[in-house]
């Protein structure tokens, strides 16, 4: 055990082996930013919690110092991801839920919406099916609260390909959409 402090505010507190940071410990680093955890090989490793200057959170699993595995990141704006990470972004199954009340809840490849999944909207708008890139692209469901439903294919966040719309009305249009 031991203390560890540099000239430019660097500070660990914790467990040491044969001159490396080794185990459980604290590091408190020059911009304020605060990670508790564990450590091998003088980086962070395994379990732990890293609270940032701007309040930013991120309690999780760590691997030569980056996040990655599970964990939740809640930041300063209200913004809150659970699930998987890789190389410090959302990648494989998580959900974000964002302080306006959107949600989406599915799969991630490099911190973008990617694959399957359901994005809830504060007016109650609900869509399901995929992603690419972060919109809404192959097939998927729409349905809003007034009771128009689409169901169908959609490329780069809109509507586009066959599909069927179902009005609030009950009118039913089924065939092919394009969006210029």
């Amino acid at each position: 055990q031991g203390t560890f402090t540099g000239a430019d505010g660097y500070r660990y507190i914790g467990a040491w082996v044969e001159g490396r940071i080794e185990g459980d410990g604290e590091v408190t680093y020059p911009d304020g930013s605060v990670y508790v955890g564990q450590f091998a090989d003088d980086l962070a490793n395994g379990s732990g919690k890293i609270t940032y200057a701007d309040g930013s959170t991120y309690d999780g699993e760590w691997v030569n110092g980056v996040i990655q595995g599970r964990g939740v990141a809640t930041y300063a704006n209200g913004l809150v991801y659970e699930g998987e990470f890789l190389n410090a972004r959302n990648h494989g199954q998580g959900t974000m839920t964002y302080a306006d009340g959107y949600a989406y809840t599915g799969s991630w490849a490099d911190g973008q919406r990617s694959g399957f999944g359901t994005a809830t909207y504060a007016d109650g708008t609900v869509y399901q099916g995929e992603f690419l890139n972060g919109q809404r692209h192959g097939q998927g469901t729409i349905t809003m609260p007034d009771g128009f439903t689409y169901i169908g294919q959609w490329a780069n966040g809109e509507i586009s390909g066959q599909g069927r719309v179902t009005y609030a009305n009950g009118d039913v249009y089924e065939g092919g959409f394009q969006n210029d």
